[in-house]
């Protein structure tokens, strides 16, 4: 597994925290090994419940990517509660959500990604459709990605809690790899079980976990809730 602080991780700064930028750093490394041997070049980025980081480790981790001169996109997957928008601070009024409704029609949304960093773009999530897990569990996502790693190095898709809504489930049948988050002092052991093992059953290709919060003094974990 490895480590990273959630500390100050807003990613998009000029003169970004040292010890959080060496942390992704080696998060990269590794990842990058992993990849290698990987059919597609494209990661899912899911974790147990809500508030484990996932979204923020999702963008740190592709601006550390896009910094070796790679191609690096953003999928925004999570249609429940996007986030990669407001990190990025770009707009949510259209997206992935609506290219999928609308590619039903003869005349699709044109896909329109953000370029918010050198090398570095963002496909939004765009408005909380009624039925999420069906869109994601169409064929129009397959497509979807195999045209953007025609056209970029690298793709990660920030996806849901893989332990409150199938969402993310859906989408490891379409990615090279799934990256869990798991937040110290949060992520209970009986849920990472879980999460492990349904992955196991749609034989989801594991590539490696990442760590929130290493430094964190114990809290109460909050309950966090995700709409069904």
């Amino acid at each position: 597994m490895a480590k990273a602080s959630n500390k100050q991780l807003n990613p998009y700064v000029d003169t970004p925290h040292k010890q959080v930028e060496e942390a992704f750093k080696i998060v990269r490394t590794n990842l990058l090994f992993t990849i290698a041997a990987l059919k597609k070049k494209s990661i899912l980025v899911t974790s147990a419940e809500s508030g484990a980081g996932k979204s923020t480790v999702v963008a740190n981790i592709a601006l550390a990517l896009s910094k070796t001169g790679s191609r690096v996109v953003i999928v925004d997957a999570d249609m429940r509660k996007a986030t990669q928008h407001r990190i990025f601070g770009v707009s949510n009024e259209n997206g992935f959500s609506q290219m999928l409704i609308t590619q039903e029609n003869s005349d699709p949304v044109p896909v329109v990604l953000e370029n918010v960093a050198e090398n570095l773009y963002l496909f939004p999530s765009g408005p909380i459709p009624p039925n999420p897990a069906e869109l994601l569990g169409t064929d129009r996502v397959a497509r979807f990605l195999s045209t953007m790693l025609d056209s970029y190095d690298y793709v990660l898709v920030d996806a849901p809690p893989i332990n409150l809504v199938a969402d993310s489930l859906v989408l490891t049948e379409v990615v090279g790899g799934t990256l869990l988050v798991v937040r110290q002092k949060q992520t209970q052991y009986e849920e990472i079980t879980r999460m492990i093992q349904v992955l196991g059953e749609r034989n989801a290709k594991i590539v490696g976990a990442v760590v929130t919060d290493v430094n964190r003094k114990n809290k109460v974990a909050r309950k966090h809730r995700y709409s069904s």
